[in-house]
């Protein structure tokens, strides 16, 4: 906002959850008063680019700490605490397939510490608008990305192909392809396509990083 860093954004880019949102209000005002914010990220996560923070010593120190341990995140003593989530899924469905048939297919085919791991849901952008699929990423709380079938095509990893799936949208597989683009470079697929009721689903594990605007 007005130039200075948005932690609600820059959580939601990141696929990081907000342990203490009482948090922002203090690091955004120690920011907007120009004096330098700290921050400390856990060993294994790699910047891309360059923030607006100075690094602190430790996380109890930071005024900003990003985790790739919730618990641990939890118990520190930094101002502001973000955790990093591991999985994107990926998700494709037939047309008007509703939101109750692709939330009980899902929840009944991964397990619950891959579902509150999810910070993202990768897609094929035919299903930009598609009802059931955008109330199920809000209900999870997690960001749909969108793709063309050129960009997935070009994504290396994935293990199954279906002709039929081609024939429709353009490229073999949307799933696979779709949680290994939202995940990034470097992601890996955990979860292989899982198919029924219309509705395929597949997660992948994202690599440790974080992105600055």
């Amino acid at each position: 906002v007005n130039g200075i860093f948005s932690v609600d954004e820059f959580a939601c880019d990141n696929g990081l959850e907000i342990i203490n949102k009482d948090g922002i209000k203090k690091v955004t005002a120690k920011l907007l008063s120009g004096q330098e914010a700290s921050i400390f990220l856990d060993e294994g996560i790699i910047q891309r680019g360059e923030g607006c923070f100075v690094r602190a010593s430790s996380a109890d120190d930071a005024d900003l700490y990003i985790s790739t341990d919730r618990q641990r995140a939890v118990q520190s003593k930094a101002v502001l605490k973000l955790y990093l989530k591991k999985y994107c899924a990926g998700i494709g469905c037939k047309k008007e397939t509703p939101l109750e048939q692709i939330e009980d297919f899902v929840r009944q085919n991964l397990p619950p510490e891959i579902l509150g791991e999810l910070f993202c849901i990768g897609t094929i952008d035919l299903k930009a608008r598609e009802r059931g699929l955008v109330a199920f990423s809000h209900s999870i709380h997690a960001q749909l990305r969108v793709y063309s079938a050129r960009q997935l095509e070009a994504v290396q990893g994935a293990s199954s192909s279906s002709e039929f799936v081609k024939s429709v949208t353009g490229v073999d597989n949307v799933c696979e392809r779709g949680a290994l683009c939202a995940a990034g470079e470097g992601a890996v697929l955990v979860r292989n396509k899982i198919a029924g009721g219309g509705v395929t689903v597949a997660v992948a594990q994202r690599r440790s990083e974080i992105f600055w605007s």
